[in-house]
């Protein structure tokens, strides 16, 4: 809790005078809530001064935890003290009521408040925590991928290792996927949804460009599965220009290619796979394109 509004410390300052009618019950009150004697208190707010003034000087010197307890005190008050001889106790008696359904009420909104703010901070430094984090696994992986770039002994190693952190870019940006799987009939590298779509994933990385004939059995293949079907096809080494565009002459093109430097982009936070793939989506679906080339 924060230091009291000017209003609410004005509310406080009125109504404390009235609470405690005699100075013995007014320095034992706040003496104990300074956890200090009461002739120390007196020593320092003597008896001639008013009692508003030193209510003023209090507060400003109350530490959080002590402002909780001077609340939590004076919102316990049944009454003010001292009632039979103060001729003035209905009326006070109301004000302390009345204090207790305003200020108390102000209390607890800013409580919520500053608890709330201070939710909203926490989620910010997770999240920022979360996100060194993520930008930590993509700079590892971009290390890996540049280490495997310059290997050309292992193409077969290399391969299963581009499909496999595909989709831990995939797990790092909270998208739903599906990794590697068989059915009764076929080796699936994978999948991705998207919006209502799922696209089924394929890699590859080898020393020449892709092909038609590399494209034609993954075309060939979705075209007896769900019209909510689509293919990603991932070619570190690039796609053929006749390959591109005999996929995207087809009757009902569902087939989008990410090339090498697509992909670097990702690595080296130019761009995310989600924008990357949502793209490509807007692409095929409005204008019928699989892949435009960068020049």
């Amino acid at each position: 809790m924060k230091k009291l509004s000017f209003q609410n410390q004005s509310k406080i300052k009125n109504l404390c005078p009235l609470l405690f009618w005699y100075r013995d019950d007014f320095y034992s009150f706040f003496a104990n809530i300074l956890e200090c004697s009461k002739s120390d208190l007196e020593y320092k707010y003597p008896r001639n001064l008013n009692k508003y003034f030193i209510t003023e000087q209090i507060l400003h010197i109350l530490t959080e935890e002590q402002l909780k307890i001077f609340l939590s005190e004076l919102y316990n008050l049944k009454e003010p003290l001292w009632w039979d001889n103060n001729p003035n106790y209905r009326e006070w008696l109301q004000k302390l009521k009345d204090f207790k359904n305003e200020i108390w009420k102000d209390v607890l909104e800013q409580e919520l408040k500053e608890k709330e703010l201070q939710n909203n901070l926490e989620k910010l430094r997770k999240d920022d925590e979360l996100e060194r984090f993520k930008n930590q696994q993509k700079e590892n992986i971009y290390i890996k991928f540049l280490e495997y770039s310059k290997k050309e002994d292992n193409l077969q190693e290399r391969w299963f290792w581009l499909e496999k952190i595909f989709f831990e870019l995939i797990e790092i940006e909270n998208i739903e996927h599906t990794k590697s799987y068989r059915t009764n009939y076929e080796q699936i590298d994978g999948s991705v949804k998207l919006d209502t779509f799922t696209y089924l994933f394929e890699a590859k990385w080898q020393t020449s460009i892709v092909v038609q004939k590399d494209i034609a059995i993954f075309d060939w293949k979705i075209q007896w599965k769900a019209q909510s079907t689509r293919w990603i096809f991932l070619s570190i080494s690039g796609f053929a220009d006749s390959a591109v565009w005999w996929a995207q002459n087809r009757e009902s093109p569902r087939l989008i290619f990410i090339d090498w430097q697509e992909f670097v982009e990702v690595l080296q936070w130019y761009n995310t796979i989600h924008d990357l793939l949502l793209k490509k989506e807007y692409n095929l679906t409005h204008y019928g394109i699989v892949y435009r080339k960068k020049l």
